[in-house]
């Protein structure tokens, strides 16, 4: 709780630092710095957690900006692509994204969402940032709608994608949906003003602060706890719980794949990214595993997303190689095929790969983080009236009874199966769509939440006290140098200064070779 309470300190302290570089840029007339900073301050906080999960100050600058912003023409090839076709009765859907991946549930939930939708829409796709290329499945799914997809990395600076966006937006939007990064403030200067379509947040970093709040008219919750948080914690004044989109039932295969080579005979999948299993608090996946495989030894573990580093190596060794950390993979299927228990990562927990598991039929069981529930995913709407997720103290004995019993292990995954296909797909998950659509505004309006203060609980502390550990590289001056790109070349030197000012061991040299020193700290280079 201690480190926590630091941390949340810390984080608070380097985000007002940047913010007030933002307020101050702003004063003075300098736009796209004061926009720069802001990105800056919202990237501490999302990374960092500052005790807040939402900023009415920092809204309300980049609100400013919006409101300001001249429309210049978008003579660009990223605007040409969203030319409205001629006599199409079908409604416009615009999915705006920071970035797009091969791997995790971020993107294919976006590839979800359209292939759900029904045939009444056509789906576009805009990158602020990162991502000329695109997934080959996401891409087939919006060629399949008659959409198009195109990404506003080269199309200038903030303000200038911002007026991009905001103009394919009013020319061949009848709705937008965000799913940007939580520092992404180019979604709050494009749609920071009254009209246009209506915009909906969806909501897939809940636990974590990000931009947007004002100019959400919808936020989706796609889970309980997020949206308490969206009431509670950020002011949203319309939340709609829409659980995750699925893809259907898929068949566990009969044939028991082993794409390791391991012939044990219960395999034990997890998936997810690898600083989710990073030791916190008492709640250490790796160590537990160990124990687990020790007293079975016919069990083994395959980690996907989890490279083989010294923890897990050790970890292998100690069980006589049964855990295999696979490291990131595209087609996870030969996995799921394998696999007949699925365990999520903790404490922080993973729920589209869990619940990819759950349609399956694989049985899962899952850790409780009683310190930060919203870290786990036992609030799924497809869980309630199922024992999925246990106590620490539980946990191991409801792994190994599933280890020890096939036949529960049928029953279990199957009741499970049955429960996430009647919310996540087909008419269940269609009727939560229909809500929403019918919850939305004919018009876009601009509202920043009201300033609360919101009292820091168990939660917070443990949230920033794991973030400390997994992004301990994430400082102000490691951030500014992340967005140096976004600052226009005469802001380039404060904002070195800044950064500098931020490592000690630097003041005492030249400015311009403390700046070089830095970017190779900052690149990982020694």
């Amino acid at each position: 709780m201690d480190l926590g309470l630091t941390q949340i300190g810390r984080g608070n302290e380097q985000f007002k630092r940047a913010y007030l570089r933002a307020e101050k840029a702003l004063k003075r007339g300098r736009t796209l710095p004061a926009c720069a900073w802001a990105q800056v301050a919202a990237d501490i906080a999302w990374h960092r957690h500052p005790g807040f999960l939402v900023s009415p100050p920092l809204e309300s600058l980049l609100l400013d900006v919006a409101r300001n912003l001249s429309s210049v023409s978008a003579g660009t090839s990223a605007y040409s692509r969203f030319q409205p076709d001629e006599g199409s009765t079908k409604r416009r859907v615009l999915h705006v994204v920071t970035k797009l991946y091969k791997t995790g549930g971020h993107t294919r939930t976006i590839e979800r969402l359209i292939n759900n939708w029904g045939e009444s829409a056509v789906h576009g796709v805009v990158a602020t940032y990162e991502g000329n290329s695109i997934p080959e499945s996401l891409a087939s799914s919006i060629a399949q709608t008659g959409g198009r997809f195109t990404s506003l990395a080269n199309s200038g600076n903030l303000l200038r994608r911002a007026i991009i966006l905001r103009q394919i937006a009013t020319s061949w939007a009848d709705l937008v949906i965000l799913h940007q990064h939580g520092f992404d403030a180019v979604p709050v200067l494009a749609f920071g003003r009254d009209g246009g379509p209506p915009v909906v947040l969806f909501n897939h970093g809940d636990h974590a602060f990000w931009l947007g709040a004002s100019i959400a008219d919808v936020v989706v919750d796609f889970r309980l706890l997020g949206q308490k948080l969206s009431r509670d914690r950020r002011g949203v004044r319309k939340s709609q719980l829409l659980p995750l989109p699925l893809s259907g039932p898929k068949p566990k295969l009969s044939l028991k794949a082993t794409p390791t080579g391991l012939g044990g005979t219960v395999t034990l999948l997890t998936v997810g990214a690898q600083y989710k299993y990073t030791a916190f608090g008492g709640y250490d996946f790796i160590e537990t595993i160990v124990r687990i495989l020790a007293r079975n030894p016919k069990a083994i573990l395959l980690a996907v997303g989890s490279r083989p580093d010294r923890r897990w190596t050790k970890a292998s060794l100690s069980v006589g190689g049964r855990i295999k950390a696979l490291g990131p993979r595209t087609d996870v299927e030969p996995y799921f095929a394998s696999a007949d228990l699925y365990l999520p990562s903790f404490p922080f927990g993973g729920v589209a790969a869990l619940l990819e598991a759950c349609l399956r039929g694989i049985p899962i069981v899952g850790m409780l983080n009683q310190d930060a529930p919203i870290l786990c995913e036992a609030d799924d709407p497809s869980f309630e009236g199922l024992h999925t997720h246990f106590s620490p103290v539980e946990f191991d004995r409801h792994v190994e009874e599933l280890i020890a019993d096939g036949n529960l292990r049928q029953r279990k995954g199957a009741e499970t199966r049955d429960h996430v296909m009647s919310v996540h797909t087909g008419t269940g998950w269609r009727n939560q769509l229909d809500e929403l659509r019918q919850s939305l505004p004919s018009e876009h309006e601009v509202k920043v939440p009201e300033p609360f203060d919101s009292p820091i609980d168990r939660s917070d502390a443990f949230l920033a006290g794991f973030d400390s550990v997994c992004w301990a590289n994430y400082t102000l001056p490691t951030v500014i140098a992340k967005h140096l790109g976004k600052f226009p070349t005469q802001e380039l030197p404060e904002a070195s200064l800044e950064m500098i000012h931020g490592v000690p061991s630097l003041l005492a040299i030249p400015p311009n070779l403390a700046l070089s020193s830095f970017l190779r700290l900052a690149s990982g280079e020694r």
